[in-house]
């Protein structure tokens, strides 16, 4: 019983990160489409792929 418990709340937390990486990647993304700036642009792409990349690092659960 227990033992299900944790492995519903370790699929539960994965699902939540799951949903606010996406929806940051996607805040993003809607920066960058707001901004003309080419410098700033470059900016955000690094700042998306950089946090894409600690995302990879991240632990499985």
């Amino acid at each position: 019983m227990l033992l299900n418990l944790k492995k519903y709340a370790k699929i539960i937390l994965k699902d939540i990160i799951i949903a606010d990486t996406k929806r940051l990647i996607i805040f993003q993304f809607n920066k960058i489409q707001l901004q003309k700036n080419t410098n700033l642009k470059k900016l955000n792409l690094f700042e998306v792929f950089y946090f894409i990349m600690i995302l990879l690092l991240l632990p499985p659960f």
